[in-house]
């Protein structure tokens, strides 16, 4: 072969290389424009508002949802820190931290648009490389606003049908006390100066403050929940609630042992005043149905649910426990297994645990004891 040859062989070799990869070059580009356009379409056409945001903080991608739900423009938030979208931004930076996940978290947005707020529900999450570097995160939220509404109407009808059936209880439950107070200062206008004048007074005072209970808790169930729910250390707030209940504990000779599964510094989203009282109503109930001195144990563990992941608050005593007819009417308004109770403290307590959309659950035997889990949301 000449040098001739050889060297056209050798161009042509290259020349053919060269063409080869400009097609795959083409191919890869064109595959790029398709997926590209593919993304577009998905993170436009998807009802759900969709944030994408690097590892600086910067947002990089903004949907047309995105826009509707928050009211903010893309051409000012594309760009832009993710501080700007105040409701959200606390979480993201803690996944571009941490690595932290959220999911189904409720968030407020006052939309400019619709010049009111919006819910939504929220999803974060890290995104990483194939190398498990973290690229970013990933936000989406979507509008339940309408479903809030509907909620409310729904609660405020179930409220009224539940004074409705209400009536009758409360007139039954506040014309005792009223019935002795009134007998009794009739009696003690005959009886002023004699010796059981004091005595009577006493039980006056007494039916009297259980009126102001009843009408306290009675106010407290109509009233509509409030949204001032913080991140809150469940642990500390655990712990100060049975530091508040010690006391009253060693009264009754009974102990309070607590134990958790949980990392000492874990926050939850939750209403702290109103969980704070739950656990004060369930410890005291714990402490009244044990007689002679016993133990209520108090746990905190995380569990799951069809991949939902909670925070279960677990109190158990070994007091005298429940029959099974007790158990089915424990969370009925105006029923109480104790003698001066009103029943009211336990629908209160599961009305709240509900708001939370958590879950309260009761088991018990007789002689044995009875066990209270409420499970929030992780």
């Amino acid at each position: 072969m000449s040098t001739i040859d050889y060297a056209s062989s050798f161009h042509l070799g290259l020349l053919s290389s060269a063409v080869d990869s400009i097609e795959r070059e083409l191919k890869i580009r064109k595959q790029n424009r398709r997926l590209n356009i593919l993304h577009q379409v998905m993170v436009d056409s998807t009802q759900n508002g969709i944030v994408i945001i690097d590892t600086k903080g910067i947002i990089t991608e903004f949907n047309q949802a995105g826009e509707y739900i928050t009211g903010f423009d893309k051409d000012m938030v594309i760009g832009s820190h993710i501080d700007i979208l105040k409701p959200i931004s606390s979480y993201v930076n803690k996944i571009l931290k941490n690595g932290s996940k959220y999911k189904n978290l409720e968030v407020t947005f006052y939309s400019l648009i619709e010049g009111k707020e919006k819910t939504s529900l929220f999803d974060a999450l890290p995104i990483y490389d194939e190398n498990n570097s973290l690229l970013g995160a990933f936000v989406q939220f979507r509008d339940i606003s309408d479903r809030i509404e509907l909620e409310k109407q729904v609660t405020a009808t179930e409220k009224l049908s539940l004074i409705g059936k209400l009536g009758a209880g409360l007139a039954h439950e506040i014309r005792n006390p009223l019935t002795s107070v009134i007998g009794f200062i009739q009696l003690l206008k005959k009886e002023v100066g004699k010796k059981h004048t004091e005595k009577h007074f006493k039980i006056i005072l007494d039916e009297l403050e259980r009126i102001k209970r009843l009408v306290n808790q009675l106010m407290m169930m109509a009233k509509p929940s409030t949204n001032e729910r913080t991140e809150c250390n469940i642990v500390e707030l655990t712990k100060e609630t049975i530091y508040l209940m010690n006391s009253q504990a060693t009264q009754h000779n009974v102990t309070v042992d607590f134990q958790t599964g949980l990392k000492e510094n874990l926050h939850i989203l939750i209403d702290e005043s109103q969980i704070k009282q739950v656990l004060i109503n369930i410890i005291k109930n714990a402490i009244e149905a044990i007689d002679n001195g016993g133990n209520i144990n108090v746990s905190l563990a995380q569990v799951s649910h069809l991949n939902d992941y909670y925070i279960e608050i677990e109190v158990k005593d070994d007091g005298n426990g429940l029959t099974e007819e007790q158990l089915k009417k424990l969370f009925t308004p105006f029923y109480s297994s104790k003698e001066k109770g009103l029943g009211l403290g336990l629908s209160i307590c599961k009305q709240i645990i509900e708001s939370h959309k958590g879950k309260m659950e009761v088991s018990s035997l007789i002689n044995e004891g009875t066990t209270f889990k409420i499970k929030l949301p992780r």
